[in-house]
């Protein structure tokens, strides 16, 4: 039930202030050829959606290349540590 109410408060203050751009948890989307595939922020895209958003603000989108040089830099920084 926590999650559901940590999810209301999040339509809500959507709706109410707009979508606030955090660049510490940002939306993350890897654009394969004509669309976008969303690796992060799932539920800040499904609300602002249904919410009549028809641009995404502060998204990070990567290429299909980038991104798996991006996932292969975390594995690595986790190695070293």
């Amino acid at each position: 039930s926590m999650l559901v109410d940590r999810r209301i408060e999040l339509i809500r203050s959507i709706r109410d202030k707009g979508y606030q751009i955090n660049l510490n948890d940002p939306i993350l989307a890897v654009k394969l050829k004509d669309y976008y595939v969303f690796k992060g922020g799932h539920h800040r895209v499904a609300i602002m959606s249904v919410l009549g958003y028809r641009n995404l603000p502060g998204v990070i989108v990567y290429s299909k290349p980038l991104w798996e040089f991006r996932k292969w830099v975390i594995k690595l920084k986790k190695f070293i540590k």
